[in-house]
């Protein structure tokens, strides 16, 4: 089992449609002024950190020993950092224990590395206990993941199995799931406990095929995955857009295969061959197949119909589309079938095609949230072509979707249509509206623009519209949003420009990124 020690991770945030994460464009805001730091020591550290030899070593370390302040101690942080991916770890740690002394705002980041040194050179009992500052630094670090991999490789290479085991089941919260598992099951198996090992080798093979912790993994052990699991593989490959790897294995796996899994196996077979751009080839082979199982016949329908939308075919469109409303009208696979069928005719501006589409998706699936899109593009046709029965109709869409991605386009088109009846006063209520809950979206800076004008200005709120508004319960928020940092972003934002300062730039950007995840 190989060990990582590379600091800087980059951690995934979610870009929600609804900007509900504002810390993260505060972040990346503060991060742009944060990073383009030039100070003596940033410039010295880069030039070291992009051409490692000893000139630039030597002005880094002479500007270290001639400041006995928090920048002398940022150098030998730059120091002991280079040095670790030199291999140097005596001279990492000599400078990396001199660096802890003037940095107690940033006392997890010299620990974790202090610690990294004492594994590299086999000192594993000391790597754990040099790991403890991390865990109370506040506010919370973003090493606490690599910190907790850290210890737990240290306990197995120390032999210690029982203690990674209980290490790691305490910190599951701040693991992947990949981490989590596969320390888990190399911690049993070291332990000699292959029962509990295999199950937690299994969920890495099956769940996560393409992570790290999967492929470093003995191909043997796919071998002896249960067909079930081995099906769920495949699926997760192709989920994951490893598709050669996908029909590879599930053309090996079909022939053992039956009843219900054969059918999905078969039809994810032709959905991997029309993800793989085989798009006659998949459409040829998903019409042939003959599927029993209602679930993978109305999703090889739905396949049928994103390969002829593939092949630019709209007429091959109807068949599976009117056999899922006759066979399966409340299938999953019907709205997803009807979403791209509609899709290809509003690419197209076809209202006469997309129009009666998008309406049965939204009145066949009303409660489901993927509804929403549907309906929207429906009543914003009807805004189009002046129908007066455009206004209910984006009443009734906020009401029905009220934390749909498209609640802010409602307010703003709703805003717009009173504009057009000279109705000033619902003009404001629903511009007003936009703007105070959803302040980091294109239509607000419209709706903004349109609360200056004159008319809109000196008009108080619609009571009818207002009322509206209130009747409405917009689980989504609780709150206004606003840009003002709280004061653990504050500290993060100060620990992040300490860093640039250094030069560390994608140090600074971890700590940002980690503060609009978690913070």
């Amino acid at each position: 089992m190989t060990m990582q020690l590379c600091l800087v991770k980059n951690i995934p945030v979610p870009w929600s449609p609804l900007a509900k994460t504002f810390a993260l464009v505060v972040a990346l805001e503060v991060l742009c002024s944060a990073t383009s730091l030039t100070t003596p020591l940033a410039d010295l550290a880069r030039a070291y950190r992009q051409q490692p030899n000893p000139q630039t070593r030597s002005a880094v370390l002479q500007f270290a020993s001639l400041h006995k302040d928090s920048s002398g101690a940022l150098a030998y942080l730059v120091l002991g950092s280079e040095e670790i991916e030199e291999k140097k770890y005596k001279d990492a740690l000599k400078h990396l224990e001199t660096a802890s002394r003037g940095l107690p705002g940033l006392a997890d980041y010299t620990a974790y590395l202090i610690s990294a040194c004492h594994f590299e050179m086999g000192n594993y009992s000391e790597a754990d206990r040099s790991l403890k500052p991390v865990s109370e630094q506040y506010p919370p670090s973003p090493l606490v993941e690599k910190s907790v991999i850290l210890a737990a490789n240290a306990f197995l290479r120390d032999q210690k199995a029982k203690k990674a085991v209980a290490l790691v089941q305490h910190h599951q919260a701040d693991l992947t799931t990949p981490e989590f598992e596969s320390l888990l099951a190399h911690a049993f198996e070291l332990d000699g406990d292959n029962n509990s090992a295999r199950p937690h080798f299994e969920e890495i093979l099956t769940e996560f095929p393409l992570s790290t912790e999967a492929v470093r993994l003995d191909p043997a052990r796919i071998e002896a995955l249960p067909l079930k699991l081995r099906l769920t593989r495949c699926l997760r490959l192709i989920d994951g857009g490893d598709l050669v790897r996908a029909r590879r294995e599930l053309e090996l796996l079909i022939p053992r295969l039956s009843g219900p899994d054969a059918d999905l196996a078969q039809v994810r077979l032709g959905s991997a061959r029309l993800l793989a751009r085989d798009n006659q080839g998949a459409y040829d082979y998903l019409l042939k197949l003959d599927i029993r199982s209602p679930d993978a016949d109305a999703e090889r329908l739905y396949w049928l119909v994103r390969a002829s939308r593939r092949l630019d075919r709209p007429a091959d469109f109807q068949q599976p589309l009117d056999r899922l409303a006759a066979t399966y009208p409340r299938s999953p696979w019907r709205l997803q079938a009807l979403r791209s069928a509609g899709d290809y005719f509003w690419v197209q501006n076809l209202p006469s095609a997309y129009e009666p589409v998008y309406r049965a998706c939204a009145e066949s699936f009303s409660s489901d949230p993927l509804a929403a899109d549907c309906q929207w593009r429906v009543t914003f046709s009807a805004y189009r072509r002046h129908d007066a029965a455009a206004p209910a109709a984006f009443e009734a869409l906020l009401q029905r979707y009220p934390d749909s991605d498209k609640t802010p386009n409602t307010l703003y088109f709703l805003g717009r249509l009173a504009e057009t009846r000279h109705d000033w006063h619902a003009a404001h209520a629903w511009y007003s509206e936009l703007a105070s809950f959803y302040p980091n979206y294109f239509y607000t800076t419209l709706a903004q623009e349109k609360l200056r004008s004159p008319e809109i200005a000196r008009a108080s709120p619609a009571p009818a519209a207002i009322a509206l508004l209130r009747s409405i319960v917009f689980k989504s928020r609780s709150h206004t949003e606003n840009f003002n940092p709280a004061p653990v972003n504050r500290l993060r934002y100060e620990r992040a420009r300490l860093l640039a300062s250094a030069g560390l730039d994608e140090l600074a950007e971890s700590e940002l990124r980690f503060g609009a995840k978690k913070d």
